[in-house]
């Protein structure tokens, strides 16, 4: 089960801090040591030794926990929006080398065919060699499109994950306010009343 602080203990036991850690003290309960070095007990000892407040306990299980699952759904989807904007920043790298490959070819292409230097075969070589450089210009820019496609999808996902956090957070909220008048309500009613109270004459 769940490993609780002093402070949580007492809510959840109705007993005082000074009891507590008392019985820690005295070993009647079991607790273990976090990374920081505070003392965390677990829900089952605490039950074991000095029971359950079962309002408080209820009011814990009734808790939303889809809340957490979607702020990790929603880091992975971020994630995988960074990666495809790192990949359509090097497919344009790309492309822009490509075309830069393509206009010294069509340069040189040009030169030659002005100079009459070059014979049919290198004419034809250097063509090729152009439209080479063509088809993959033209096959990186199609990278760039489904990349695109791909991040708005993710994107409309990871938005679409937002609303969906901010609408249970909002409904923690309200849980959180209702557990708070539960408490206070039970607070209340543990006060004694006075004797003219008790046989309905009024006062506290």
């Amino acid at each position: 089960m769940a490993k609780v602080g002093v402070a949580r203990a007492v809510k959840l036991t109705g007993k005082s801090k000074s009891t507590i850690q008392r019985a820690m003290n005295d070993g009647k309960l079991s607790f273990d040591t976090n990374d920081k070095g505070t003392r965390v007990i677990d829900v089952s000892e605490l039950e074991r030794v000095f029971g359950l407040d079962e309002q408080v306990a209820n009011a814990d299980a009734k808790k939303p926990s889809k809340g957490m699952a979607n702020v990790a759904e929603l880091e992975r989807l971020q994630l995988r929006a960074k990666s495809l904007e790192d990949q359509m920043f090097l497919l344009n790298q790309q492309l822009d080398d490509v075309k830069d490959q393509r206009e010294d070819w069509k340069k040189q292409a040009q030169q030659l065919a002005i100079t009459h230097q070059v014979t049919q075969d290198q004419a034809q070589s250097f063509k090729t060699q152009a439209d080479e450089a063509k088809a993959k210009a033209d096959d990186a820019q199609n990278k760039i499109d489904e990349a695109q496609k791909r991040a708005d999808q993710e994107k409309k996902s990871a938005e679409e994950s937002i609303k969906e956090l901010e609408n249970l957070r909002q409904i923690a909220t309200k849980m959180k306010q209702k557990i708070i008048q539960q408490q206070k309500e039970v607070e209340e009613a543990k006060k004694p009343k006075g004797f003219l109270a008790m046989i309905g004459l009024g006062g506290k």
